[in-house]
């Protein structure tokens, strides 16, 4: 998959970069830099997915709040260019293979989700640009050479938080 880095925040309490794959919205990585890797899917904001996966070079964890076979499939592959070893991968996703119905015929894309093991949410907001104070989104934002995925992210924490982004903060 074509990832591209949408993220590098080297500040963080654990540094990190978030990547996302243009081609299939709803699919994020999260690489910290202490060989820790966490997928994300399901949702275009990474802090709305509901599934993850958490590749430690130790353990392979999956959790979901809903899945579909769709988002099963998606991990394996994902878990697979990652080198984590088959049968890491089919022990991680055997519980979401056991929780599916059998298959009824629909596409992928419309297989019917089913409960997770987990409630949500499943990431934590915090990094760029949830640490960023409201003057400083607002200098990003101004920034005419800021990366369009970057901008996508600023206007939407700037949203989340109720500020304006047509005007300047007062």
């Amino acid at each position: 998959m074509p990832w591209q880095i949408v993220t590098l925040d080297h500040d963080a309490a654990r540094p990190h970069m978030i990547l996302t794959d243009k081609r299939a919205p709803g699919s994020h990585m999260r690489v910290y830099f202490d060989k820790t890797v966490e997928i994300f899917l399901g949702h275009e904001d990474l802090f709305e997915c509901p599934v993850r996966a958490t590749i430690t070079p130790d353990e392979v964890i999956v959790v979901a709040v809903r899945y579909s076979m769709f988002h099963v499939i998606v991990l394996e592959n994902i878990l697979a260019s990652l080198d984590v070893v088959h049968a890491d991968r089919k022990a991680a996703l055997a519980w979401m293979r056991q929780g599916m119905p059998h298959d009824d015929g629909r596409r992928l894309e419309d297989a019917k989700c089913v409960d997770g093991n987990v409630a949500g949410p499943l990431a934590v907001r915090e990094g760029w640009p949830f640490d960023l104070v409201d003057a400083e989104i607002f200098s990003a934002l101004r920034d005419p050479h800021i990366p369009k995925v970057r901008s996508v992210l600023l206007e939407r924490e700037a949203t989340r938080r109720g500020l304006r982004i047509t005007a300047e903060p007062t």
